[in-house]
């Protein structure tokens, strides 16, 4: 990355750069750019959280290709199940709270699991800024640690 400053006094920057959005990692190179969301089950809500304006976000007009859930620690608590799914930037109004992964069973998240999120936001565009919030269902986890990668790009119109 470098940047030079132009006869108006702008700076101007060039080459490849990653990101800090919303207090989370944007990465990517070209087109396609990532959202990686790391979070621990003990620290989850249910669908009712309180938005942190550090969350993660997804701008309007992405268009998301892929999420993909990674579990780092098995996760633990009785019938509970995982949502990752979206929050209006603007209120915290709940847009799609599984968008991205949809009630994910304890049971398949085991250590070491790489799960392919299903939900209906994949493979949608994004129409307003969004945040990407992971929630529980049915009961709270006690324990677990998992990241969350969403690729995306910003779409055409």
């Amino acid at each position: 990355m470098g940047f030079y400053t132009n006869a108006d006094g702008l700076q101007q920057h060039y080459g490849t750069r990653a990101v800090l959005v919303g207090g989370k990692e944007a990465t990517g190179v070209g087109v396609k750019k990532q959202l990686i969301l790391d979070f621990n089950g003990v620290d989850l809500v249910d669908a009712t959280p309180t938005i942190d304006r550090s969350a993660a976000r997804l701008p309007a007009g992405a268009y998301v290709i892929s999420a993909t859930l990674l579990v780092e620690t098995l996760f633990v608590g009785a019938t509970a199940t995982l949502d990752i799914g979206t929050f209006k930037a603007s209120d915290g109004t709940a847009l799609d709270i599984d968008g991205f992964v949809a009630a994910s069973a304890v049971a398949g998240l085991t250590a070491g699991a790489d799960i392919a999120g299903a939900g209906a936001q994949i493979g949608t565009i994004i129409a307003e800024d969004t945040y990407v919030l992971p929630t529980y269902n049915t009961a709270a986890f006690t324990a677990g640690k998992a990241r969350c990668v969403i690729e995306y790009m910003m779409s055409m119109q």
